[in-house]
């Protein structure tokens, strides 16, 4: 029996990007719903020789990840329209990265709804009186003419967030320059060497990732101290901590030693002196004077 052409060239293409996903670093999944083309293709270009793109059916590229022997984590991300971008070199925190910091200003259309409560800000603009004014007018701008020029006399709220966008607050926004809405690509889950990260492990900067490691190396050094546990880190510190207690002790419970005579003969000394009794020392046993 011979095979359909359609379920050949399926078949060919499981086989390719089984091969190309099995020898990268990382593979990751990232959301095509709503994401526009040109943004698609400005990362696939921006990226070209460092990571790959890959469109294809849900069925194709869960194959290709079974055959792969990937984690079985990124299949849960086949639920919807998804792309495969994958590399040898860029790590999954670096791609995150480049899609949260290439994310693009969108102008708002009529029907969309307020993410935030909208508000023009009061200022000066560079549009000299015309139709222009009844247009921010229309869009629930403040707006008048001053000195020559179209001035927001003062804070314009022109949707609340929830809100359906009109048509007239549409314009008045692309008008004055304002762009509510923001697109990007959206990475669902990606797999490096054998670990899955999610997008909120991956979102941290590497300012706060060294932040919260000196944090740990702290908390972590407290612990073993506080628990008595040696390590190269405390070792000395132990050492200094073990040393002032057995001496402490030795001097509260007078007990004679080298180390801490000197001490004891101080402490009673001082005593002396607070009874008013004068003590005569030989030059070489009078008390010396601690240091730390």
């Amino acid at each position: 029996m011979t095979e359909r052409p359609s379920l050949i060239k399926k078949k060919q293409q499981v086989e390719k990007l089984t091969k190309e996903l099995t020898g990268a670093k990382t593979i990751a999944l990232i959301r095509l719903k709503n994401l526009p083309d040109n943004i698609f293709q400005k990362a696939r270009k921006k990226l070209r020789g460092k990571a790959t793109f890959v469109v294809n059916k849900s069925t194709v590229i869960k194959r290709a990840l079974e055959n792969a022997n990937k984690n079985s984590e990124l299949l849960k991300a086949l639920n919807e329209p998804v792309a495969v971008v994958y590399s040898s070199n860029i790590s999954s925190y670096d791609l995150y990265k480049y899609f949260k910091q290439n994310r693009e200003k969108l102008a708002a259309k009529p029907g969309q709804i307020a993410p935030y409560d909208i508000i023009v800000p009061a200022g000066e603009t560079d549009m000299p009186p015309g139709p222009a004014l009844s247009e921010l007018k229309a869009g629930k701008i403040n707006a008048q003419v001053k000195a020559g020029k179209i001035v927001i006399s003062k804070d314009s709220t022109v949707a609340q967030k929830g809100e359906k966008i009109i048509d007239p607050v549409a314009k008045a926004l692309r008008k004055v320059g304002i762009f509510p809405f923001e697109a990007g690509i959206e990475l669902l889950l990606s797999n490096e060497e054998g670990l899955v990260y999610r997008p909120d492990i991956l979102d941290i900067t590497s300012e706060q990732l060294t932040l919260d490691f000196k944090q740990e190396l702290q908390n972590a050094f407290a612990l073993s101290v506080n628990t008595n546990i040696p390590t190269a880190q405390n070792a000395e510190y132990l050492l200094q901590k073990s040393f002032m207690d057995a001496v402490n002790f030795a001097v509260n419970e007078k007990l004679y030693s080298e180390s801490v005579i000197d001490d004891l003969i101080s402490q009673v000394y001082s005593q002396a002196l607070g009874l008013g009794i004068e003590v005569k020392f030989n030059k070489k046993d009078e008390p010396k004077e601690k240091t730390e």
